[in-house]
C-alpha cells in the first residue's frame, strides 16, 4: 500500500508539474525541461505534502550528480556539471502565483541557491507574455543575482534560440526540434539521454562503486 501512494504521488506530481530531462545541449550537457504554465500547486498539495515534494525534489536533484552528470562526462569526453533548463511560463501571469506556488518555489529555490548553485549553465524561460514580466520582478527577488544572469526571458519566437544550443534531433517537436519519442509516450516521459545507455551507466557504476571505497 506504501509504494502504490508513493508511485500515485509521483503520478500526480508528474501531472501537475510536468517536467523532466530530454536529450543534451550541443556542449553534452543535460537539458531539463519545465512547463511551468501547467502547474497547480493546489493540486500537487493535495497529493502530497510540502516536505514530501521537497524531499523528492532533493532526490530527483541528486539523480543528477549520481546518474545524468556522470554519463554526460562520459559520453562527451570531458567534465560535466552543469545543465541548461528551459521554463515554459506560457498561461503564467500574477494569478499563478498564489500561496501554495510561492511556498512551493520559495522552498525549492532556497534549496537550490543554498546547496547546487552553480549547476545551472544557462536557463530559457520561453513563451513570456506581459502577465509573466509583471511577476517576473517579483520573482527575481527571491533569486541570486548570479542566477538571473544566465537566465534569458524570451517570447514566443524562441525556437531558433533554443537551436542554437540543442541540436534539433536532442529538442522535443513541441520546442521546435524534430524529436518525438513516439516508442516513448512522448518526449517530457521519455527521460532520453546518455543515463539511458546500458554500456555509459555500466561504467557509471564502476566508478561509483570504485569512489565509494
Amino acid at each position: 500500500m506504501f509504494l502504490i501512494y508513493i508511485y500515485k504521488s509521483i503520478w500526480m506530481i508528474m501531472l501537475y508539474y510536468p517536467q523532466g530531462h530530454h536529450g543534451v545541449d550541443k556542449d553534452g550537457q543535460p537539458v531539463y525541461i519545465e512547463s511551468l504554465g501547467k502547474v497547480d500547486a493546489n493540486k500537487i498539495m493535495q497529493a502530497t505534502t510540502l516536505d514530501r515534494y521537497v524531499k523528492y525534489h532533493v532526490q530527483e536533484f541528486e539523480r543528477n550528480f549520481n546518474d545524468k552528470f556522470p554519463a554526460c562526462s562520459i559520453a562527451a569526453k570531458k567534465h560535466i556539471d552543469q545543465s541548461t533548463t528551459i521554463l515554459d511560463v506560457q498561461g503564467v501571469g500574477l494569478k499563478s502565483f498564489n500561496k501554495a506556488a510561492r511556498d512551493l518555489f520559495q522552498r525549492i529555490q532556497s534549496i537550490d541557491g543554498n546547496n547546487h548553485p552553480e549547476t545551472l549553465c544557462r536557463m530559457y524561460i520561453i513563451n513570456a507574455g506581459s502577465g509573466f514580466r509583471l511577476l517576473w520582478n517579483t520573482v527575481k527577488s527571491f533569486l541570486d543575482p548570479k542566477t538571473t544572469a544566465k537566465i534569458n526571458v524570451l517570447g514566443n519566437k524562441y525556437q531558433s534560440k533554443l537551436l542554437e544550443i540543442i541540436d534539433a534531433s536532442e529538442l522535443p517537436e513541441f520546442l521546435g526540434g524534430t524529436c518525438d519519442c513516439a516508442k516513448k509516450g512522448g518526449c517530457m516521459q521519455s527521460d532520453k539521454g546518455p543515463w539511458n545507455d546500458p554500456e555509459i551507466m555500466k561504467v557509471v557504476f564502476c566508478l561509483l562503486s570504485v569512489f565509494k571505497f
